[in-house]
């Protein structure tokens, strides 16, 4: 969710490997986190702090941020125990799948105490509750979408934080080989009714695949830099007061006089302005393990 909001706001963020979802430098929380004004922050915070340099919602039409907000929050609960369920809770899933990427992805010495520890956790929850709850999700989301041509996205012609949100989820949920997935309704050989839903749901998501690749070739064209995340020029990219660090200053390498001060996440201010970048954890090298932890 991370990757997504920053590569749709253009901020650059350098991701960190790590074998193990979680360290006690960060207190426990688990990955990816960072340090925020020398505080541990987890996703949510982290998403927060990129929204103060780059508020993709700020100019989102034809919805209410409470609406955003609402949806964003339930749909997100919905899909994260979707997503557990079918990875821990389901036997043959946990097994042949989970359990592999699991063990290619953590620390050899941790990776049996955390699968075990999630089986335990998602065994024994209620299967049909949590389908049920994902499948009235599913139809909700299809039902907002409609099937007007050109409609990519819940409230615009541009993606929103629940967009993001959405997207992140959905295609964690859906790299879940089909043949394991205990959720039936997204298995092919369904009725048409139940067909059509869930095929318009991956249509949002080949769209939003479509968006991020157009994005990218389109600042690749421009040569369009990152946005750099030091305080200063974080407030220049909002336009308040402050002075960043300028494409000039960067082409003749001036001397930099500034005190060296600890700057959030990792790294001093002079480390951090060299990449433009921003500093994060990671808990993992698999794209699924990264994902189930957002």
């Amino acid at each position: 969710m991370i990757k997504v909001y920053a590569a749709v706001s253009n901020i650059g963020i350098d991701f960190i490997p790590s074998s193990y979802p979680s360290a006690e430098v960060f207190s426990g929380i688990p990955l990816p986190a960072a340090f925020i004004e020398g505080k541990p922050e987890g996703t949510r915070g982290i998403l927060r702090y990129l929204q103060s340099i780059v508020d993709i919602d700020k100019d989102v039409r034809n919805s209410y941020l409470e609406e955003r907000a609402a949806i964003e929050c339930g749909a997100s609960t919905i899909l994260s125990e979707a997503i557990n369920y079918a990875l821990y809770g389901n036997g043959e899933c946990f097994s042949k799948f989970s359990t592999p990427v699991m063990r290619d992805s953590l620390s050899r010495i941790y990776v049996n105490s955390f699968l075990t520890a999630n089986r335990t956790k998602w065994i024994n929850k209620d299967k049909a509750l949590i389908s049920q709850q994902l499948w009235r999700l599913i139809k909700e989301i299809s039902r907002k979408l409609g099937w007007v041509s050109g409609k990519r996205f819940l409230f615009d012609d541009r993606p929103s934080l629940c967009d993001i949100s959405l997207y992140s989820h959905l295609s964690i949920l859906l790299s879940i080989p089909e043949n394991l997935t205990p959720f039936e309704f997204l298995k092919h050989d369904q009725p048409v009714e139940i067909d059509e839903t869930v095929q318009r749901v991956k249509s949002y998501l080949l769209d939003f695949d479509d968006y991020l690749w157009q994005l990218n070739a389109k600042r690749s064209d421009e040569s369009g830099g990152l946005i750099p995340l030091l305080p200063s020029a974080a407030k220049a990219a909002r336009g308040e007061a402050g002075s960043g660090v300028s494409e000039d200053e960067d082409e003749h390498e001036q001397p930099d006089e500034s005190p060296q001060v600890d700057r959030p996440f990792l790294g001093k201010e002079s480390d951090v302005r060299k990449s433009n970048t921003i500093f994060l954890a990671l808990a993992a090298t698999s794209m699924l393990a990264i994902g189930l932890l957002i």
